[in-house]
């Protein structure tokens, strides 16, 4: 029964087996393991591969053999030998019998123990490790309980620390509020000290200011004005301090005796100097001790006096009072620089008047020359003790400038001729201010504005001299015979000039070339401030001296105002200079007219007025003016109105003529534009008109006077009601026999005077354009007339009256003009 029941329970474990390897087969696992869990499981196995064996087992055999014992355990059944065998005995010792088996019930007990044996054999691995996991377990929970306590000990420590730390921060922020307080004590306590410190500084600053041996050149005396200066700033800034109005009376008075020693010291410094001077100088001084006498002695005593002005311009602009005494250093330096100077410059001035006494331009360039050198010495040597410039150096440059301006204000207000004016103006305005005083700044600034007077002066005495001029010499001018031998002067040049060769007709024109006319400086008439264009260029037939005198001096007059007064004022002297121009040419040209022929008039006057035209055109001025009048003309019908109604225009109505006269009797002011170009071509226009109409009647005279007489015929053969006709042709003065004299007189009279007409043309024009744009309108009434007159002839003449009468054709007329031109040119 034991042995069934061993053998079912093998069966039974068998089974189990079987069971647990199906856990995790491969194919049906009934309990599948995660890769956490197989990963424990083999942790596991390799932790368990090196346990120590069970003390019982005398030999340690190796994994493989325990797990080839294992198997052969599982799969064999051990089945003791034969007790006849010989080795029966041992087998049975090592199965743990000792005796054998005879039995079958001993052979169950054998079996028996050795199955337990076996499975004792088999579970000791597990079992040892079984042991050791409670050894562990027991370690472990040994370590949790001293990890606890531990815990708690270093819970009772966080808490003691906690304590500590409490009071450690208490302490520390009692300290730092002491530390702090102690910081504040300390800057209250300083901050009373800096600032008692000021208060303390006026004993201080007192006591050096006594000191007999103080200079106000040194440096103590600097710091001083810098702690008055610190002392006084604090106090202003803090006006609510104790005694703070006390303390800044006494800093002031401290202040202001430090202020007196320094203008002490400058003042009598520069006083000291000047008696210097004034002692070393008596008499005149030779030019070459100028510079050595009047200003190396205050260039000596420069270099200390800047040391102390600098240190009072450095605070002028904080401190009226520096400011005061900068101001008074300053006037004091220019009082004794204008006592040392005026002499000086009054008799240098005095001789250059007297060496230059004719030349007016020579008296204002050495006068200006010098003065410029005296600016720049003396704006030097005021730089030499002063770090800024002020008003005080312009008002004393200014006023040595002025003793140069004295005396020639004189000098220039009596100078009468233009030329010498225009020469002044040039100099002040170009060679002065220009050139050499704009370009220096305020070195020369004061200077300037002298020159700027004298050269206002000069214009004014310009302008003056030449309105004067333009009455005297222009309008008011009485033409001697010669002037007006026209065209006598001009056929004189004419046939001077074809005998010449060309060389000697250059020498021609500066034969004839006057006074006058070597004065205008034809080409320049444009002045520094505008752009110079070249005037045309004169024929060398056309000689100045030829030009009427007149026309010669408004060009002149012109020339010199143009570059010397602004432009406004230009304008309005050429407005006037031309129109009086016109005026004495239209007066030359009537006398010329009274005298020789109408030709000669009006060729004189466009030649002229062509001459003024072409040189007044490169000035770059408008020649228009605008002129303001009064217009009194509707008053004089108001007051006529007042007059005829007498006391009836004084009822109150609306024909009271006082009222209207209060209201209408306003002079209403007109204002005119007058262009002086557009009068010079105005005036050109209407004397060439007057030119061509003239040689025309002296062409066409004969043939204009029949054909007037004949209008004067067919108009009242129009106006004839009756049935008689009047025949041209059967009058006296139309038979075609006169008709024929009459053509034939002009024909011959034309043929006769077109060459002395262009004769006189090129004598006085000069130029073949000009001479053929005055021809052509001629030439063009001359067609006309015979065409005219051909017409006529042809509407109330036969064909046999028509041949009788020989009218020539257009072409004849145009060939007779074209022919005599060729033959005189």
């Amino acid at each position: 029964m034991a042995a069934l029941s061993s053998v079912r329970s093998n069966k039974a474990a068998k089974s189990q087996i079987d069971q647990l390897a199906l856990w995790n087969s491969k194919n049906d696992c009934i309990a599948p393991l995660n890769e956490k869990q197989i990963d424990s499981f083999h942790q596991l196995a390799l932790l368990s591969r090196h346990l120590p064996m069970p003390s019982e087992v005398t030999a340690i055999a190796t994994d493989e053999e325990v797990k080839d014992q294992k198997d052969d355990a599982k799969a064999t059944t051990v089945i003791p030998a034969s007790p006849r065998s010989p080795h029966m005995p041992e087998l049975f010792e090592n199965r743990g019998i000792k005796q054998p088996v005879e039995t079958a019930q001993q052979f169950f007990s054998w079996f028996a123990d050795v199955e337990l044996q076996m499975e004792s054999e088999q579970e000791q691995e597990y079992r040892a490790y079984s042991d050791q996991l409670n050894q562990y377990y027991n370690l472990g929970t040994s370590i949790e309980q001293q990890i606890d306590k531990a815990l708690e000990h270093l819970e009772e420590l966080k808490n003691q620390h906690v304590i500590v730390s409490t009071k450690a921060n208490t302490l520390h922020a009692a300290c730092e509020k002491l530390l702090e307080e102690q910081t504040k004590l300390m800057t209250v306590a300083e901050s009373i000290n800096n600032k008692l410190s000021y208060f303390n500084e006026l004993e201080k600053l007192s006591r050096k200011l006594s000191l007999p041996t103080l200079s106000v050149t040194s440096e103590a005396f600097s710091n001083i004005l810098t702690r008055l200066d610190e002392c006084l700033n604090f106090l202003q800034l803090n006006p609510n301090y104790k005694e703070s109005q006390i303390y800044t009376l006494r800093f002031r008075q401290c202040l202001l005796r430090s202020l007196n020693m320094i203008k002490h010291y400058v003042v009598t410094r520069l006083k000291n100097t000047t008696q210097t001077i004034v002692k070393q100088i008596k008499g005149n001084i030779p030019p070459e001790r100028v510079f050595t006498e009047y200003y190396s002695n205050f260039r000596a005593s420069s270099a200390k006096v800047k040391v102390v002005t600098e240190l009072v311009e450095q605070r002028a602009e904080k401190s009226k009072e520096y400011l005061a005494l900068l101001q008074d250093c300053r006037q004091c330096y220019t009082a004794q620089r204008i006592t040392v100077m005026t002499g000086y410059i009054q008799r240098w001035i005095q001789k250059i008047l007297h060496d230059h006494l004719r030349d007016y331009c020579a008296q204002v360039r050495a006068g200006c020359k010098f003065m410029l050198h005296v600016c720049h010495d003396e704006y030097e040597i005021y730089f030499n003790f002063f770090g800024m410039g002020g008003d005080e150096v312009s008002q004393l440059l200014e006023y040595f400038s002025n003793c140069l301006y004295t005396s020639l204000r004189p000098v220039v207000i009596k100078i009468n001729h233009l030329e010498t004016l225009a020469e002044l103006c040039s100099i002040l305005k170009v060679e002065l201010l220009e050139d050499q005083i704009l370009p220096k700044g305020d070195e020369l600034a004061s200077f300037g504005v002298i020159v700027s007077n004298m050269l206002e002066d000069v214009q004014e005495r310009l302008v003056y001299r030449a309105q004067t001029y333009i009455q005297n010499d222009i309008d008011r001018y009485n033409p001697a015979p010669g002037d007006l031998a026209y065209p006598d002067k001009l056929q004189m040049l004419h046939d001077m000039e074809q005998k010449h060769s060309p060389e000697d007709k250059e020498g021609l024109d500066d034969t004839f070339a006057d006074s006058e006319m070597t004065s205008i400086p034809l080409g320049s008439s444009t002045p520094m401030n505008r752009p110079m264009q070249p005037l045309p260029v004169v024929p060398t037939a056309d000689s100045y001296a030829m030009w009427y005198p007149t026309v010669r001096r408004t060009l002149l007059c012109l020339s010199k105002l143009y570059r010397c007064v602004d432009k406004y004022i230009f304008e309005g002297l050429s407005h006037e200079a031309i129109s009086v121009c016109i005026r004495s040419l239209t007066k030359a040209s009537q006398m010329i007219i009274s005298k020789k022929t109408k030709t000669d008039g009006y060729l004189f006057i466009i030649k002229h007025i062509l001459i003024l035209r072409e040189q007044i055109a490169p000035f770059e001025v408008d020649f228009g003016v605008k002129e303001t009048s009064l217009d009194f003309s509707h008053i004089k019908d108001v007051a006529y109105d007042l007059y005829l109604k007498g006391r009836k225009g004084l009822t109150l109505d609306t024909n009271n003529t006082i009222l209207k006269l209060l209201l209408d009797g306003i002079p209403h002011v007109t204002e005119s534009y007058i262009d002086s170009k557009e009068n010079v071509n105005k005036n050109l226009k209407d004397y060439c008109q007057l030119f061509i109409n003239h040689v025309t009647d002296l062409f066409v005279a004969p043939i204009k006077a029949f054909m007037d007489r004949a209008d004067v015929i067919l108009s009242m053969d129009k106006n004839n009601v009756t049935n008689n006709k009047v025949s041209l042709a059967k009058q006296p003065f139309a038979q075609p026999e006169k008709v024929r004299e009459v053509i034939n007189e002009t024909y011959t009279g034309i043929k006769r005077k077109v060459t002395g007409i262009l004769l006189s043309m090129s004598i006085y024009l000069s130029n073949k354009d000009t001479e053929y744009i005055l021809f052509k309108p001629i030439k063009a009434n001359v067609l006309q007339t015979f065409k005219k007159a051909s017409e006529l002839i042809s509407a109330n003449y036969s064909d046999e009256d028509q041949k009788i009468i020989g009218c020539p054709s257009q072409d004849q007329v145009t060939m007779l003009l074209a022919t005599t031109k060729v033959a005189e040119d």
